[in-house]
Parts: structure tokens; C-alpha cells; sequence
């Protein structure tokens, strides 16, 4: 009975280990490059400020395939 015991209890904090390793890990997402290349006249302008940075459109029409990350990094919104 007692070796039963020890055999469950060792299972048991085994088990428990598998958990916190599996849940204590460093996962990064990997980042993908979405830029598109158009050709020369077909894309959107790109207007930049005084201050290098870009002004985003007062409005947007979204195409297939666009996400909300996508367009938010397009227009310097990356946080």
C-alpha cells in the first residue's frame, strides 16, 4: 500500500512539474513583414509631418486581407 502511495505521490509532483515548465516559458511571437510593393503611382500616398512622422488619413478604405494590427502599423501606431 505505502509503495502504491509513493508511486502515485511521484506521478503526481511529476505531473506538477510538466505544468510549471510548460507554463513558465519565454514564447516570442515572431514578427512578419507586411509591407506590399506597388508599383510607382498605384499605392497610397504616404504624407509625413513636419517631424518625420507619419500623418495618418482622416479615412481608410479597407482591402482583403487587411487587419486591424496592419493598418495601425502602417500609420505608425505600433503600440
Amino acid at each position: 500500500m505505502l509503495k502504491k502511495l509513493a508511486n502515485w505521490r511521484s506521478i503526481f509532483y511529476l505531473m506538477v512539474l510538466v505544468i510549471v515548465t510548460a507554463c513558465g516559458g519565454r514564447g516570442y511571437v515572431p514578427i512578419q513583414d507586411l509591407t506590399v510593393s506597388t508599383a510607382k503611382g498605384a499605392g497610397e500616398v504616404i504624407l509625413y509631418d513636419q517631424a518625420g512622422q507619419i500623418v495618418a488619413p482622416e479615412n481608410y478604405v479597407v482591402k482583403a486581407g487587411d487587419t486591424l494590427i496592419a493598418i495601425a502599423w502602417r500609420y505608425g501606431w505600433d503600440y
